[in-house]
C-alpha cells in the first residue's frame, strides 16, 4: 500500500539537497497531519470506530490487548501505522518521485477504511512552493 507523489519537469540536480529534505519534511509532515487531525487526505473525517471496534477496546482484547500509546484517536492505539509510514524518495534528472508506504500488515485494510498515506492537497501546495521559491 502506497502513496507516491511525482514532480516532473524540474531540474532536480540543481535543487539543493535542503531543498529535497524539505520536500521529504513536508510530506511526512502531511502524513502526520491526517493522523493528528483524523482526515484522510482529502480533507474528509475517518470514519467513526465501529460498534465492534468500541467494544475490542472497552475488553482489551484482539488487537487492543497491546499496551495503548494514545488511546483517543482514531488508528492510533499503538502508533504502528503512524511509526511505520516510510518514504522512499528517488532524484532523477528531470523529477524527484517521493512514495509514502507502510508494510504493516494491517496498513492496506486500514487505509482503505480510513485514507491515512497520502498528504492533504495544502502540503502538495507547500511542497511545490518549496520546488518554485527554494
Amino acid at each position: 500500500m502506497s502513496c507516491t507523489v511525482q514532480i516532473k519537469e524540474v531540474n532536480a540536480i540543481s535543487l539543493f539537497a535542503n531543498r529535497i529534505d524539505n520536500l521529504l519534511d513536508e510530506f511526512k509532515q502531511g502524513i502526520d497531519n491526517n493522523f493528528e487531525t483524523e482526515t484522510s487526505g482529502n480533507g474528509i473525517a475517518f470514519k467513526d470506530w465501529a460498534e465492534s471496534t468500541v467494544k475490542a477496546r472497552q475488553y482489551r482484547s484482539g488487537h487492543y490487548a497491546q499496551t495503548p500509546r494514545e488511546t483517543s484517536k482514531i488508528l492510533q492505539w499503538t502508533q504502528t501505522l503512524k511509526d511505520n509510514t516510510k518514504i522512499d524518495t528517488k532524484v532523477t534528472q528531470h523529477e524527484i518521485i517521493m512514495t509514502a508506504y507502510n508494510n504493516t500488515s494491517y496498513a492496506g485494510y486500514a487505509n482503505s477504511k480510513r485514507p491515512f498515506i497520502e498528504p492533504q492537497q495544502g502540503y502538495k501546495n507547500n511542497m511545490i512552493g518549496i520546488i518554485v521559491h527554494g
